[in-house]
């Protein structure tokens, strides 16, 4: 199975990251999650109209390909590494997959898999699993967002962004 449209990671790239993923797990879950960790995580972040950019065409724009993958740059005289989005979502996904993967909606409700070869962990041992990789999720795309901030100049859609969440009006008086 294909990536799904718009999505920015495959389940390549998850796999080549994530170092305890199994060959089994099923690509249309992890699809999903993906998708989801976009939506949920990163849009919110980086604003509609950078995510618009980031998935609307067959490729991502040249513009937009440190952001994706990450890099070293230079700010007020000093150096910055980030890792990127691909990155990020690849561990906001993780955790989803984390949190959902042996569990399924059947006719008789929400139920866990099980089978004779494996055991599975404790929710306690998941959650901080999950926990863990969200962290990570979430230092990886605050150094995205100061990204975005601190190369303002070319990426114009961001700072409109910025500046339209910021704006408020306040009834002052009676």
């Amino acid at each position: 199975m294909s990536q799904l449209p718009n999505q920015l990671v495959s389940f390549a790239e998850i796999k080549a990251v994530v170092k305890s993923f199994s060959a089994n797990i099923d690509e249309q879950k992890v699809n999903s999650c993906v998708i989801e960790s976009q939506n949920v995580d990163i849009k919110p972040l980086i604003g509609e109209q950078v995510y618009i950019a980031l998935i609307e065409g067959e490729t991502v724009p040249t513009k937009y390909q440190s952001l994706m993958t990450g890099c070293i740059y230079t700010y007020n005289d000093l150096k910055y590494k980030f890792e990127g989005l691909k990155s990020t979502i690849i561990y906001f996904a993780y955790a989803r997959i984390i949190k959902s993967l042996d569990n399924s909606v059947s006719a008789g409700g929400f139920v866990q898999k099980t089978n004779d070869y494996s055991q599975h962990s404790q929710i306690k041992e998941r959650l901080n699993a999950a926990n863990e990789a969200e962290s990570i999720g979430n230092t990886y795309l605050k150094e995205c967002v100061d990204y975005l901030k601190r190369n303002n100049d070319l990426f114009s859609e961001f700072g409109y962004y910025r500046l339209k969440k910021v704006q408020s009006i306040r009834a002052l008086g009676d």
